[in-house]
């Protein structure tokens, strides 16, 4: 049966399990007496109704046959009068009658007959016709659901759209409708448009299976709720917040752990822990968000971040193998690393021109250009760049005139240049063998001279004038003799364990006395013929002993 209501083909029932509407059969009897039924009784409407006035049926191209002339066989009388016959056969008038009437009863059935046949040939092709346009939205609306069920929601929402109000087909049609922006989720969720990813999620949960699935997806909604605040936070520079937010998370954690470690980067920015800034960057690169590692690195790069992240003072010389181990991945990484990298390079500028390594300072202000006030610091070390120079200049003299002493202490003065202190270092000259540097005007009086066991020595003698007449370098724990005439002179001698030539002597770290009489003269008498022996040791009196603070008087 087909339900004249909506459409719905079935085969039993009194009423349409579709739409609801009461069908009622026809029934017919068959050739053996059984009940057979007509699926023509949907169409009983269209049947024509009967009507009290007689009405000629026509039917159009149909037309009725010439009805036989009467026939008189011979012999046959008529009465004119009465109309009788007077033969055994009817009259020609009766004949003429019988034939007419007959003629009349055949059209009518031939008529009827055209009408009936005309009638169940237009039903049957509007059964032909509603039963093809039913069965091709039974075929369309299984096609769509075939769709749906394979995940091709475009084609499947096309096609129930184009059904229209068939079967459920405009609830698949939303169905179709929301599953395709729920799909859309990820993809908004990267572009940070999270209010379309809660409403979507709204959207599908109202159409979840049960109630599992919607518990999920509710759980989906409060999570992509925390990642949207979290980047609000984020955003608004309080960092701290959109930490908390991120920590939240549980189904979404993986997805943002990144932010969750990069909010810890940005705070180790603001509060200057310029180390730990790197350590978070290591967690972005290698993955490990939480920054396990710090607790247990197990690589030898991991060593050095966290080596690094916990020296004090910061060692900044490791600064090399930080910028070759992190890699930043994006433009956020770069402006985090490199805002660290810059503060800490800056920070050993200042450092090396405060322990006066001008030289290196500048290069490193060089290279930060106009970070900071990097340009100012780079001619403040070129100002002492160029003051040192003059002293280089100056110590370089010194030494070519001998005055090796001098020269090292001018050099130590310009800590700032390069390789100064080693350049000091290399004028420290060989100490002269025992008994070398000898001046002796030679006589009766004889000096015997005997070096401290540590310490060498340099011995000279003035006569009253004022004038060198005699000198000898006595080696540690050597002894020497010089020759003399009688009279009266003045000793002056030095000692030490660096020598520095003739006329720096033992440097500034050496010990330098005068010969002094008990009663603290310092003009000695030493008569013709005599010898004299002289220990040097510092424990000569004190009072007149010390010659000068510098080497300056010998």
């Amino acid at each position: 049966m087909i339900c004249v209501n909506c459409g719905f083909l079935f085969f039993e029932g009194e009423a349409c399990p579709q739409c609801g509407a009461p069908v009622a059969e026809s029934k017919e009897t068959s050739a053996n007496g059984n009940a057979a039924v007509s699926y023509m009784s949907v169409f009983e409407n269209f049947a024509p109704q009967p009507t009290n006035e007689e009405k000629p049926h026509t039917v159009e191209g149909f037309k009725p046959a010439k009805p036989a002339g009467p026939v008189i066989e011979t012999g046959a009388t008529i009465d004119a009068v009465s109309g009788d016959s007077t033969s055994d056969s009817a009259s020609v008038t009766d004949i003429s009658a019988e034939e007419s009437a007959h003629a009349r009863s055949r059209k009518g059935l031939i008529i009827g007959i055209a009408v009936a046949a005309t009638f169940v040939v237009v039903a049957a092709a509007v059964v032909l016709l509603v039963y093809s346009t039913f069965r091709s939205r039974i075929n369309k609306y299984n096609s769509a659901m075939n769709d749906y069920t394979n995940g091709d929601y475009a084609e499947a929402c096309e096609q129930f759209a184009e059904l229209g109000s068939f079967r459920d087909s405009e609830d698949y049609v939303m169905y179709c409708q929301v599953t395709i922006e729920y799909l859309k989720v990820d993809e908004y969720a990267a572009s940070h448009d999270f209010d379309k990813v809660i409403a979507c999620l709204k959207a599908y949960q109202t159409i979840a299976k049960d109630s599992r699935e919607a518990g999920k997806v509710a759980e989906l909604i409060a999570e992509y709720g925390n990642v949207k605040e979290g980047y609000e936070y984020k955003d608004r520079g309080n960092y701290l917040s959109a930490q908390s937010e991120f920590g939240l998370l549980d189904v979404l954690e993986c997805d943002y752990a990144s932010e969750y470690a990069l909010c810890g980067a940005y705070l180790s920015v603001d509060s200057g822990e310029w180390p730990q800034v790197f350590v978070y960057l290591y967690a972005l690169q290698t993955g490990d968000y939480k920054c396990d590692f710090f607790n247990a690195p197990a690589t030898e790069e991991a060593w050095t971040i966290v080596s690094f992240a916990e020296s004090n003072p910061v060692d900044y010389s490791a600064l090399t193998d930080i910028e070759r181990i992190l890699e930043p991945a994006d433009e956020e990484q770069e402006t985090l690393y490199s805002a660290a990298m810059n503060a800490l390079r800056y920070e050993y500028g200042v450092k090396l021109y405060d322990d006066e390594s001008y030289a290196a300072a500048m290069d490193i202000f060089e290279q930060l250009g106009d970070y900071s006030n990097s340009k100012f610091m780079y001619d403040q070390c070129e100002e002492h760049i160029g003051d040192i120079e003059t002293q280089y200049t100056l110590a370089q003299k010194y030494y070519d005139d001998g005055e090796y002493y001098k020269a090292k202490k001018t050099w130590e003065g310009i800590s700032g240049y390069k390789y100064s202190h080693q350049t000091a270092r290399n004028r420290v000259q060989s100490m002269p063998e025992n008994d070398s540097m000898k001046i002796e005007p030679g006589g009766s009086v004889e000096f015997e001279l005997v070096a401290p066991h540590d310490l060498s020595a340099l011995v000279r003698i003035y006569d009253q004038d004022g004038d060198l007449v005699a000198q000898v370098f006595i080696a540690a724990g050597k002894s020497t003799v010089l020759n003399l005439d009688g009279g009266t002179y003045e000793v002056r001698f030095a000692m030490g364990t660096e020598w520095y030539g003739d006329k720096g002597m033992f440097g500034a770290d050496g010990y330098y006395r005068r010969l002094v009489t008990d009663d603290n003269e310092l003009v000695v008498e030493f008569e013709g013929g005599c010898a004299y022996n002289f220990y040097l040791h510092l424990s000569f009196p004190v009072d007149g002993s010390v010659l000068y603070n510098g080497v300056d008087g010998m």
